[in-house]
């Protein structure tokens, strides 16, 4: 057992309402966390179970944030209503980027301009500003804090009829080095967990046909558990990732090797 090792740490996640976000909430408050629950009003839902089990448990703090936009003031304002009620912020968890549930072929993508101008204003344009509005607003100060972005297996190899997928993960991947990099002179450290096939059921879709075409593919011939994804979360959130900046958590089944 490794106990309450998030005793008291002030966690912001953005993006908890969705199957994996809901997750690592839970584990968090679990292991002693006191939370904020960032989201887009997509699953409401989500964030209602997440503050009823808080509540019901009798937990530590737990605090809602719903963003109405994705921009820098909406986000910058959030962030500082978490520091306003808390005092700081020692870990902050970037959830937010979509999935790979919709496909096209390359020479098809550009008839998907929506899909594709979501993803950027999602993925990378709240990469951003999550991560700016962060660290200017409390890490800083504090000279310590953890950041774990969240990609898929997308940022380092490519995956067919997913290029806009892969330009997102990729500039996660890309992000989180440099600002690694540019924090390495304070105690805020910045990761990236990159995952496989997770089974999440995000797609909702008949998984029957994919099942058998996965056990071919994946040296370990199953789907990654929920909790197999939560739990890389947590070490990087935790202080025994302390000697751990600017690295690629590979979630994905030995698919990589």
């Amino acid at each position: 057992m490794i106990g309450k090792i998030l005793e008291r740490k002030v966690t912001l996640i953005a993006g908890a309402d969705n199957i994996l976000g809901k997750a690592i909430a839970l584990e968090f408050v679990n292991r002693g966390a006191d939370l904020a629950v960032a989201h887009y009003n997509e699953n409401p839902a989500i964030i209602r179970e997440i503050i009823k089990y808080v509540e019901d448990n009798d937990k530590q703090s737990v605090m809602e944030i719903e963003i109405p936009r994705i921009n820098f003031d909406c986000i910058d304002s959030a962030v500082s209503n978490v520091k306003d009620k808390f005092g700081r912020i020692d870990i902050f968890v970037n959830n937010t980027a979509g999935s790979m549930c919709k496909k096209y072929a390359f020479p098809e993508a550009d008839k998907h301009y929506k899909d594709w101008s979501e993803m950027v204003r999602r993925d990378i344009d709240g990469l951003y500003y999550w991560c700016k509005a962060v660290v200017s607003r409390a890490m800083l100060a504090q000279n310590k804090g953890k950041i774990i972005n969240m990609a898929t297996i997308a940022g380092i190899v490519g995956v067919t009829g997913t290029s806009y997928v892969n330009v997102s993960d990729c500039a996660i991947i890309g992000f989180t080095k440099s600002l690694a990099r540019e924090l390495l002179k304070t105690e805020v450290r910045v990761n990236v967990v990159t995952f496989g096939l997770i089974d999440l059921d995000l797609c909702n879709r008949d998984k029957k046909r994919e099942l058998e075409l996965i056990r071919k593919i994946l040296p370990i011939q199953r789907l990654g558990t929920l909790q197999e994804a939560v739990q890389p979360v947590l070490f990087l959130a935790s202080d025994m990732s302390n000697f751990v900046t600017g690295q690629i958590l590979n979630v994905s089944g030995g698919l990589l090797i």
